[in-house]
């Protein structure tokens, strides 16, 4: 089931799709691996995707080189839901710019937390199964190659069309 939800959050074939994809849990490499060859993907090349332990967060490397943060790649994933007319669920630790971006799309975001997404209310628990890429690393990263492909652009040119914002983090 899990793998059926990957592969669909890429659509059809990637088979000139190129990224790198990293992480020192072998279980979530073999995952990648399986999805990379059913869609055809090759896991070589830029960009490229880094997934914690956990697998619950991805930061990444564009083109460019240049690092892509968790929070960035949650926010494409917003504004491509955005874009479609959808409300979205996202962790209460997700950036607030998010909120403001659902604004300008006429859309709404409900916060919850990063974990137990099966607990909460009807409403709130489908819509957060429906945005598995913001509670799922490995979600995330397919979501975003989807991306990639529906607007045939590149994780740098995506990542310029995002506005600004600032990240407030504190050490207990």
């Amino acid at each position: 089931v899990y793998y059926g939800h990957l592969l669909s959050m890429c659509g059809d074939k990637i088979c000139d799709t190129t990224v790198s994809v990293k992480s020192f849990n072998e279980r979530i490499m073999s995952a990648v691996e399986k999805c990379f060859y059913l869609l055809g993907a090759t896991n070589t090349g830029k960009p490229s995707f880094s997934v914690d332990y956990s697998g619950s967060a991805i930061t990444a490397t564009d083109e460019n080189s240049v690092f892509v943060s968790h929070e960035k790649l949650l926010m494409l994933c917003s504004i491509d839901c955005f874009e479609r007319g959808e409300d979205i669920c996202i962790p209460f630790e997700a950036p607030a710019v998010i909120e403001r971006l659902a604004e300008k799309y006429g859309c709404s975001v409900i916060r919850t937390g990063s974990s137990h997404i099966y607990d909460y209310t009807e409403k709130t628990g489908l819509l957060a199964r429906r945005c598995m890429w913001a509670y799922d690393g490995l979600s995330l990263l397919f979501t975003v190659m989807g991306i990639m492909k529906k607007k045939e652009l590149t994780l740098a040119e995506l990542s310029d069309t995002l506005p600004a914002y600032g990240v407030c983090s504190s050490v207990l």
